[in-house]
């Protein structure tokens, strides 16, 4: 009996009472606690903080192994968290050559005449993702602009909205007769003729392949490189907010070639435009939900897109973009309000699905009127919660705290 005794508080002393493996003391230990108070040391034992305070009371943690950083007053900061990255693309965009400064339409033609001199003739050229508003134009450039190049099809990549020149339409096959694509529009100008802006309409352009000249080991390159990039930034977690199958596979493989430098937790997004039964049947077949995996790569929420993007005016508001959206955007509509991915009753059906498999639910909601069909797809009563006046946020918060598996924001 007394030799189990021993036995026993040997391996609870093993267990809770092992010695830190670092200790920073004589410093600013910012807590980030109920009162954001400053202590003077931290303890750290396998990988995890397993005391703050005091000098004195910290020290004794140590033990003969331990490594000890005196820090002479300077400050800790608690682990920087980056809550929405798309990691795969910001390291691909980058990954051959540095971006251009696309700062205006004269640039945009320079880039493209550029590209030309050495790409075949009929090949496509993409310039590379930029947005009105940051160009001295202050608005979305039409085929005009990109016509500086006859003997290629160009895209402008602009998320949700891209913009082709004259060659491209022609490949395309696009002309004033061409039916919107769905959830999608090819915009016209005063002539009744396509102008180039084509939104959430790139199903239509034939022979774009903008991935395809990266291999599978470039990706898992440019991928790395680029959470060592938000690690070198103090970063020790990120949240990528739309990871598909095929993000899922590169992150595992870092993972398991222990070349991960933060922390991923991965929100899952599904092409929710396919036929609702399909993407249903995607949710239930997969063998991962909302917390799957561990401390350095889990998923977390399941997220789908309601509608486009502020700075391309595609988010869908509750009332129209007027002048502002014809300067800006190159609308053309007087009552454009944006786009619309999803029916309410489409979304609900969904986010049954997902929720029954146990996920955490979440959307990108950018425009008033895109909030809206969220809410009419959660509950009935809930569109009251997003009318203009009063206190909306806090409104909101209530309702969902009292359906506290409804979303997460």
């Amino acid at each position: 009996m007394i030799r189990f005794t021993l036995f026993f508080i040997a391996a609870a002393l093993a267990l809770y009472g092992a010695d830190a493996d670092l200790i920073l003391h004589n410093g600013k230990i910012v807590t980030a606690d109920s009162k954001f108070s400053l202590q003077q040391a931290v303890a750290v034992a396998g990988g995890k903080i397993t005391a703050v305070g005091s000098n004195a009371s910290v020290l004794k943690e140590r033990g003969p192994s331990t490594r000890m950083i005196n820090l002479a007053g300077r400050t800790v900061l608690p682990g920087l968290i980056d809550s929405h990255v798309h990691a795969l693309g910001a390291g691909l965009s980058e990954f051959r050559e540095p971006l251009p400064p696309l700062d205006s339409f004269a640039a945009v033609q320079s880039y493209i005449r550029a590209r030309a001199a050495k790409t075949p003739k009929g090949a496509w050229i993409v310039v590379p993702r930029t947005f009105p508003t940051r160009l001295k134009e202050m608005r979305m450039p039409t085929r005009e602009v990109l016509d500086v190049e006859s003997e290629h099809p160009v895209m402008f990549d602009a998320s949700y909205t891209v913009v082709v020149n004259s060659a491209a339409l022609k490949l395309c096959g696009i002309t004033r007769s061409t039916p919107n694509p769905p959830r999608g529009e090819i915009v016209k100008d005063k002539r009744g003729e396509p102008n180039g802006i084509l939104k959430n309409a790139m199903s239509l352009l034939k022979g774009l392949k903008q991935d395809a000249a990266f291999s599978e080991a470039e990706k898992l390159q440019a991928l790395e490189q680029m959470l060592r990039r938000y690690a070198e930034a103090g970063l020790t977690a990120v949240s990528d907010r739309a990871v598909t199958a095929e993000d899922i596979a590169l992150y595992r493989k870092l993972k398991a070639g222990s070349r991960l430098p933060v922390r991923v937790v991965m929100t899952w997004r599904l092409d929710a435009s396919r036929p609702t039964e399909e993407v249903i049947r995607q949710i239930q077949s997969a063998d991962y939900t909302t917390g799957s995996g561990d401390a350095w790569l889990k998923f977390g929420a399941f997220k789908v897109t309601m509608d486009g993007g502020m700075t391309i005016g595609t988010a869908y508001q509750r009332v129209p973009y007027g002048e502002f959206g014809e300067q800006l955007y190159g609308q053309t509509n007087p009552d454009d309000r944006g786009l619309l991915f999803i029916a309410p009753e489409k979304l609900l059906a969904i986010f049954g699905a997902a929720r029954d498999k146990g996920w955490q639910i979440t959307a990108h909601c950018q425009g008033g009127g895109a909030v809206d069909a969220f809410l009419d797809a959660l509950a009935p009563d809930a569109r009251q919660l997003s009318k203009p006046g009063g206190d909306r946020a806090r409104e909101a918060a209530g309702y969902l705290g009292r359906c506290p598996d409804a979303l997460a924001l």
